[in-house]
């Protein structure tokens, strides 16, 4: 009976070492625009949904805060910013089955945005739920990067035999980036363009050209 006594104490305090480890020094901007520094705590790679925590000092309790109540949050110990804004979010994504998930779905929330690159006119941003979700930020207003699917026909998929197609993909998003830089003048920057995956590196390779020739 002690020792599983002991053993439940050693187990108590794993769970209170861990719990404390994941606090770490930042700050968090309140939508009032107050600052709070402290420590906090949130999963750095996928924030998610849920918010974080803080608590100003290690002997506090902790507070919960959802993505609504917050502007900005950062973990100095692992330099991870994120910044958290209300937006129209497309939800659909292919799963590892190749599925089509949440076709058409969209809703609008506050969720954290980790920064994959910051240029003088555009800025790239990630979230990460389920899939990858680009966004990017214009120094006002911030919108999805947008990427559809479609299934083939059979029909289609009849004739598409070659590459073995079972979707088609909308990169919606060319559309919007087009609204900032006039890819029809510029055939390098067009090639650029058509060429461009929804993809991390691929994004940041365009839109760190586009913030060279905006004016």
């Amino acid at each position: 009976m002690r020792t599983i006594f002991l053993f439940s104490l050693f187990l108590s305090a794993l769970a209170v070492n861990a719990q404390k480890s994941n606090f770490q020094h930042g700050y968090i901007i309140i939508k009032g625009g107050d600052t709070l520094a402290g420590l906090v705590a949130w999963n750095k790679s996928r924030p998610g949904l849920g918010g974080l925590l803080y608590k100003k000092t290690e002997s506090e309790n902790e507070q919960k805060f959802f993505w609504d109540d917050l502007k900005e949050a950062y973990n100095s110990e692992s330099d991870q910013m994120l910044k958290i804004c209300t937006v129209k979010r497309h939800l659909e994504y292919i799963d590892h089955d190749y599925i089509i998930q949440l076709k058409d779905s969209v809703i609008v929330q506050a969720i954290p945005l980790t920064p994959l690159m910051e240029g003088g006119k555009l800025s790239l941003y990630l979230f990460f739920d389920n899939s990858p979700f680009y966004f990017v930020y214009d120094g006002m207003n911030m919108f999805q990067l947008v990427q559809k699917y479609r299934y083939l026909t059979r029909t289609e998929r009849m004739f598409d035999y070659e590459r073995g197609r079972r979707f088609e993909i909308r990169d919606e998003f060319k559309g919007l980036l087009a609204a900032y830089y006039d890819f029809s003048e510029d055939k390098r920057m067009q090639y650029i363009l058509d060429n461009t995956l929804y993809e991390e590196r691929s994004l940041k390779y365009l839109i760190s050209k586009m913030n060279k020739k905006m004016p």
